[in-house]
């Protein structure tokens, strides 16, 4: 009646597995962060808060080395 139509796609890909795969299936999380209402009306951001905790732990863990400053250069030879 409104002259709308349906449509399907005609080509599919596989995954490196050699399984069919879906689009835009997206990425699994690596971090399952539960949503608690309450916590977010009161300002709180689980996911952000559980992101900086696993950043700060893996900073402690893993600590950036500090650069060495090399010696000038000497152009006055």
């Amino acid at each position: 009646m409104d002259g709308g139509h349906v449509t399907s796609p005609s080509v599919a890909f596989f995954s490196p597995k050699g399984e069919w795969d879906v689009e835009n299936h997206g990425v699994d999380p690596d971090v399952v962060v539960e949503q608690d209402p309450k916590a977010s009306s009161e300002g709180h951001d689980p996911q952000l808060e559980d992101a900086v905790a696993i950043a700060l732990r893996d900073l402690l863990a893993h600590p950036v080395p500090k650069p060495v400053r090399p010696a000038y250069p000497d152009y006055h030879r």
